[in-house]
């Protein structure tokens, strides 16, 4: 809790999205949430645009982790789609696996739908990035909740 506090009250602070810039998406998921920050780098390297943290509820909860990782991503293009839309989007992720997700030789339908979703109405490249260099991971906790 405490090092949410921190990492939403000290610099860097939000800044407005430039539509002209490319976008950056950390996501991360635990057990009971998921969260995300929205950046770009508007030439003082990345800043925040927007955070999301969201408590999962119902069948989410049994999702597996690679789900749910997933579900932290999709959360986030849903919810700054009025931004991503037309521009390039790097996502990063401490669940290695869904780099891949889209040459997976098997699928679940929610996955196939996730995945439709993605493709149809974004540019987006999924990169792995350790969570000890995840900004999103306290916003996954579910202490603050």
């Amino acid at each position: 809790m405490e090092q949410l506090k921190e990492a939403l009250t000290s610099a860097p602070v939000l800044i407005l999205p430039d539509p002209e810039r490319d976008y950056v998406i950390e996501a991360d998921a635990s057990d009971q949430a998921v969260g995300a920050v929205l950046m770009q780098d508007q030439g003082n390297g990345l800043q925040p645009i927007a955070y999301l943290s969201k408590k999962l509820h119902g069948a989410e909860l049994n999702y597996p982790i690679h789900d749910k990782e997933a579900l932290a991503i999709i959360i986030a293009f849903k919810m700054w789609s009025c931004y991503l839309k037309g521009r390039k989007t790097t996502v990063y992720t401490d669940h290695c696996s869904l780099k891949y997700l889209k040459t997976q030789p098997s699928l679940s339908r929610r996955q196939v739908r996730w995945i439709d979703f993605l493709e149809t109405h974004f540019h987006y490249n999924i990169v792995y990035k350790p969570g000890h260099k995840n900004k999103t991971d306290a916003l996954s906790r579910p202490a603050h909740l």
